[in-house]
């Protein structure tokens, strides 16, 4: 993951997911960017909450559809993200 995606996710993890360790948000979307690495755009370009919300939500399935199994991933931490709803 570059500087800037890890510094945006960062940003997200202090302000949405305060209940949950920098470090398991991280960990989330790394392991979310290695199933599909298009995400890492996809975080960048999250400059509205409606687009944010999509990528939470891709990079929940993106877990759920190409790395179930594979990484261990906090349930809560994906519940959260599925359940974070935001309006333009």
């Amino acid at each position: 993951m570059i500087a800037a995606t890890n510094t945006l996710i960062t940003n997200i993890a202090e302000k949405y997911f305060e209940d949950f360790s920098l470090k398991e948000v991280q960990d989330f979307f790394s392991i979310a960017i290695t199933a599909s690495p298009s995400l890492e755009d996809d975080v960048k370009q999250a400059t509205t909450p409606g687009k944010l919300q999509t990528v939470l939500a891709d990079a929940v399935k993106a877990i759920e559809t190409q790395a179930a199994g594979t990484y261990a991933v906090n349930t809560n931490l994906m519940k959260a993200m599925n359940s974070l709803k935001f309006s333009d």
